[in-house]
């Protein structure tokens, strides 16, 4: 008797709600919260090594789900990105660019893997922004549609209007769609060999946070007060070296 494996075609952590959700392509989708799979592993520690050696697993509400690892290397795994696309009928055309480990002195500021903000120069975009601004002056209620982070909500104060949280398949006929947007975590990827290297610059990207905040203020000065991406970045770093200290390698 043959046992029948479904492979997922698509694997998504949510970090901030720590939901594992699988989508098939038959159109089955799965949210796993993290606590569900850690107290129900198949690992002996919760199974035991046979029946009756069950232990009642305790305590885990706060897991979560630190990475997702694959054996592929990275070539291999760009192929696979692009082959996916291509059964989607969407063209994937960016540049290949093989890993490239920082250097970054651990006693300086890290201005040199700041992530750097082009600012958004969407048509689309610009006509929303238009109108918020035009509102805040005239201080007249406008409803909008828009999004975080982005560069404007450093400049006016928007009020956010829940709607019914995203639940998988909730968009799936746009014709439909009763729910909110689908939330997403921004990854920090770094190549296998170099995040388990012991380097410092390895350790520096791992523990570099920043806040959406942070986000809209660098963009907006790179796109409303026309800073170069480093100017924009160095502005942060001197007016936050509290937040930035904590990312730095321990001293040995």
């Amino acid at each position: 008797m043959s046992v029948q494996v479904k492979v997922p075609e698509t694997i998504r952590l949510h970090r901030a709600s720590r939901v594992l959700e699988l989508g098939y392509a038959d159109g089955e989708h799965y949210s796993l919260g993290c606590e569900y799979l850690r107290v129900y592993s198949p690992s002996a520690e919760v199974r035991g090594h046979g029946a009756g050696q069950e232990t009642l697993q305790t305590g885990k509400r706060l897991v979560t789900i630190e990475r997702i690892e694959t054996e592929l290397g990275p070539e291999q795994l760009l192929d696979v990105c692009k082959a996916a696309e291509a059964e989607r009928g969407r063209p994937f055309a960016l540049p290949r660019h093989s890993p490239r480990p920082p250097a970054v002195p651990p006693a300086s500021p890290p201005a040199s893997i700041l992530i750097g903000y082009a600012g958004l120069r969407d048509d689309r975009v610009k006509p929303a922004v238009e109108a918020l601004r035009d509102a805040e002056r005239s201080k007249t209620p406008l409803l909008g549609y828009f999004y975080s982070p982005q560069w404007l909500l450093s400049e006016v104060e928007l009020a956010h209007i829940p709607l019914p949280p995203y639940t998988p398949g909730c968009d799936a006929n746009p014709k439909t769609v009763a729910c909110d947007y689908q939330p997403y975590d921004l990854d920090k990827i770094l190549n296998r060999e170099f995040a388990y290297s012991g380097s410092p610059a390895a350790e520096l990207i791992q523990n570099f946070s920043w806040t959406n905040a942070d986000q809209n203020q660098v963009a907006s000065d790179i796109t409303a007060k026309k800073l170069t991406p480093q100017a924009a970045a160095q502005k942060w770093l001197d007016s936050h070296p509290q937040v930035w200290r904590k990312w730095l390698p321990a001293s040995p």
